[in-house]
């Protein structure tokens, strides 16, 4: 016989104000009861999350009928993402995923309210009464980089370490702990950053944030990411595209959020997202974001005069972003470009890449990213 541990879902900074009940309730509202963005903002009262952010920082729930059989502990699963369903229950200790068919006992019946105990089998450390808490306090090295793996890692992957040694790591100049790291703006739009985290292998933590979990560099690494001189002797094909890959999130980010802010809902499609990577190559990001915004008060003044059909008028901004371009190309009138605007607070991502590592600052907002142009700053 052994006791089945149930591990407290750990709940994001930004819901840290809600409740247990309030939680579960705001649980409810975004799948069953078709509440979404500004709506649960305004009733819940969330000062600190962006309105599109609000499903990824909803904590896990617990599985009562599935256990971890390594670390005797009841599985958590998580929103999936792009869907109202759950993905594949985990354990929350050892991230190992588990199958319902092997991990499930149909047999049993479950009390949420106290530990259950369940017939199995025993493990040695399951007769330590001091095994899950040492577990759960003791660091967990989920990443290490020295001077042999920072060099295989992607242009891209080292500009996220650098922004992390940068701006989170601990007075010890080695140690980055993920939870403090995660409460900052690392990234424009969470999208790009779950990419990178899951090209490191590290997608898993980000939903179970603990502080446990570590990320470890080399001192000597550390010293030269504060100061590089070098630019990751990278190639200026590879800077462009990072810094349009930059420009891009920055410019869907402004544009989800500015339609929402006037109640615009609407989403990343195909069509959109190929017009921003379009506006991305021909327009420094303070002219799309000037771009967008002329678009999106051109469909608010649509909405007004025309009897108020909000569907139509939001689907017809992206294409006034694609007209305006066009019309901005061929005529000789200069479009000043926009200085960043509030809703698109710069990340820890962009203050590294344009201000440590090319050295332009907000510059980077009145210029066309190019060849030339980086050849310039480069050399």
């Amino acid at each position: 016989m052994r006791k089945i541990k149930s591990i407290p879902p750990e709940v994001h900074p930004d819901l840290s104000d809600l409740s247990v009940e309030e939680l579960e309730n705001l649980r409810v509202d975004y799948l069953e009861n078709g509440l979404y963005g500004n709506a649960l903002i305004k009733k819940y009262n969330l000062k600190k999350v962006r309105p599109n952010l609000i499903k990824l920082r909803l904590p896990p729930i617990i599985d009562y009928g599935i256990v971890c059989p390594d670390c005797s502990v009841y599985a958590h699963k998580k929103l999936e993402m792009g869907n109202t369903g759950y993905d594949t229950p985990y354990c929350p200790l050892c991230k190992r995923k588990l199958s319902d068919k092997e991990n499930r006992d149909l047999d049993c019946t479950q009390d949420t309210n106290t530990d259950t105990v369940y017939p199995g089998f025993f493990l040695d450390h399951m007769d330590d009464p001091q095994f899950f808490e040492r577990l759960v306090n003791t660091p967990y090295v989920i990443k290490r980089i020295d001077e042999h793996k920072f060099p295989e890692l992607t242009f891209e992957q080292k500009v996220f370490i650098s922004a992390l040694a940068k701006f989170s790591i601990e007075e010890d100049m080695s140690t980055i702990v993920l939870l403090n790291a995660m409460k900052r703006r690392i990234s424009p739009q969470y999208k790009w950053l779950m990419n990178i985290l899951k090209e490191l292998n590290l997608g898993n933590f980000f939903y179970e944030l603990s502080e446990k979990y570590v990320i470890t560099i080399d001192r000597n690494i550390t010293d030269y990411l504060f100061s590089p001189h070098d630019f990751f002797e990278a190639s200026a094909e590879e800077i462009l595209n990072f810094w349009e890959k930059l420009n891009y999130y920055e410019a869907a980010e402004y544009y989800l959020d500015k339609m929402e802010d006037v109640n615009f809902h609407t989403k990343i499609g195909a069509k959109t997202e190929t017009i921003l990577k379009t506006l991305v190559s021909e327009f420094s990001i303070g002219q799309i974001w000037a771009i967008i915004h002329k678009s999106i008060q051109g469909g608010c003044e649509f909405f007004a005069k025309n009897g108020g059909d909000r569907a139509y008028a939001t689907n017809s901004v992206i294409g006034a972003c694609q007209r305006k371009a066009d019309y901005y190309k061929s005529s000789e009138y200069r479009l000043i470009p926009y200085s960043r605007p509030w809703l698109v607070r710069r990340s820890d991502i962009s203050y590294y890449f344009f201000d440590t590592l090319l050295g332009i600052g907000e510059e980077n907002t009145k210029l066309l990213p190019s060849i030339k142009t980086i050849q310039a700053i480069i050399s």
